[in-house]
């Protein structure tokens, strides 16, 4: 007997009116021959399979005491409740392991086995679909935040005792505790389904209209109004994103045309991961990582410093411009301060951060939180088989990237006015520089 049932446990498996679903009734007497019933129920189920491979077959019965996986050891029983006072003798069958639950119902009329309730336990990608926390970087807390950080003293973390590192950690920690403060956050949804022209408006619409749904007894012009409105906003939205897309190919932009294109289709490249069973992996890549230091056991001891002149100072203009250009589409670094909250309030952090350039330039010391990174490991091929396969990609602090600028101008600076005189040697012999 075939017929379909409300719910099959694969994600991408299509019903045709039980054209792709077999439900196989079985009942086995309790004084029958449990090894022969299962043999003829083994070849039924068989021919039944061959004749329409792609069919999910489910085996639900009375089955006494006898147990299908003996014959057929590819199907998994779901039923574990009892049927019938303390034994479980109705039987549910399928190829896909744990996929309902069971639960016990009382029986129908004067039946003395049990109904049995199965619910999947299998949850859709669209209800999995955890909430996640994003902020909300809206005018009136970006001036709060502006406001807050304008009125800090920052002379108040410096003590007499204060090394470079403590004072960085701190102001770090304080300037995402403000950040925490100030911005407003919301909880959003991401659905895997969800398409890139379903915005807010587009939301408001839809819930519009199923209230005039309710009411289109009384109102009926209500509702036809709200369905054409509903309409024009969802062609509306649909133009916004092709104008979008015809821009980037306009201006020959392929980063953007293929970003956008990504998000219409919703392509996204499957992600070649760490083999997730290996537990101890993330210790292999920190042992192959950090090879090269192994041999050197011995604690590193700054340079003397005689507390002269640095070789160049950095100037608060230089950090408020180096803040204001950052990318905000970049990634945080280890301490988790964002482009985009560094180029939003350069005004008011540049003063700190120049104060602490220059005590790493005179004290001749990196603070230590500049100089960690988020090592993450990038396969480098489809399937990794050694650790040599994985490349290493570091996330570095922002602030310690615009540091790295400042250091870098000053050796190309040097290094162009002491090798002025030789360059211009060279050129006198009739060698060109490069």
């Amino acid at each position: 007997m075939s017929k379909a049932v409300f719910f099959v446990p694969e994600e991408n498996l299509v019903i045709l009116i039980g054209m792709f679903l077999q439900n196989e009734s079985v009942y086995i007497h309790p004084q029958a021959n449990n090894q022969e019933a299962l043999n003829d129920l083994r070849t039924t189920i068989t021919n039944n399979k061959n004749r329409d491979p792609d069919t999910l077959s489910i085996i639900s019965g009375d089955f006494n005491q006898a147990n299908l996986t003996t014959v057929l050891p590819d199907y998994y029983q779901n039923v574990t409740c009892p049927t019938r006072g303390k034994n479980t003798l109705d039987h549910c069958y399928c190829k896909i392991k744990q996929a309902y639950r069971s639960f016990e119902r009382s029986g129908l009329g004067n039946s003395d086995h049990s109904c049995v309730l199965l619910l999947p336990r299998y949850k859709q990608k669209v209800k999995s679909s955890q909430p996640q926390t994003v902020t909300l970087w809206t005018q009136s807390g970006v001036e709060k935040l502006q406001d807050c950080l304008e009125t800090t003293h920052w002379d108040a973390f410096l003590s007499a005792d204060t090394t470079i590192d403590d004072f960085t950690d701190t102001i770090c920690s304080y300037i995402k505790f403000c950040e925490e403060l100030c911005l407003p956050t919301k909880q959003i949804k991401r659905y895997p389904n969800s398409k890139v022209w379903f915005n807010n408006e587009v939301r408001q619409k839809i819930k519009d209209k199923d209230i005039a749904y309710r009411n289109k007894n009384n109102d009926p012009e209500t509702f036809q109004t709200t369905k054409l409105e509903l309409r024009n906003c969802i062609e509306t939205s649909k133009k916004i994103q092709r104008d979008k897309l015809e821009a980037a190919f306009s201006a020959k932009d392929s980063k953007k045309l293929w970003a956008q294109m990504s998000l219409i289709t919703q392509y996204k490249k499957e992600r070649q991961s760490a083999d997730s069973e290996d537990s101890s992996l993330p210790d292999k890549l920190n042992e192959f990582y950090a090879r090269f230091d192994q041999e050197n056991t011995s604690t590193p001891v700054p340079l003397p410093c005689d507390n002269h002149d640095p070789p160049f100072l950095v100037t608060e203009k230089e950090t408020r411009r180096a803040l204001t250009r950052l990318d905000m589409n970049k990634a945080a670094g280890p301490d988790n301060i964002k482009p985009r909250l560094l180029k939003t309030c350069s005004n008011q952090l540049a003063s700190v951060f120049t104060f602490i350039f220059n005590w790493s330039l005179t004290t001749s010391t990196i603070p230590l939180s500049f100089k960690q990174s988020t090592i993450v490991p990038v396969p480098k091929k489809p399937s990794p088989e050694t650790l040599n396969d994985y490349r290493p990609v570091a996330l570095t602090s922002v602030i310690m990237k615009c540091f790295e600028k400042f250091i870098k101008m000053s050796i190309i600076i040097c290094t162009e006015t002491n090798l002025k005189n030789k360059r211009a040697a060279l050129e006198s012999w009739g060698c060109k520089a490069s």
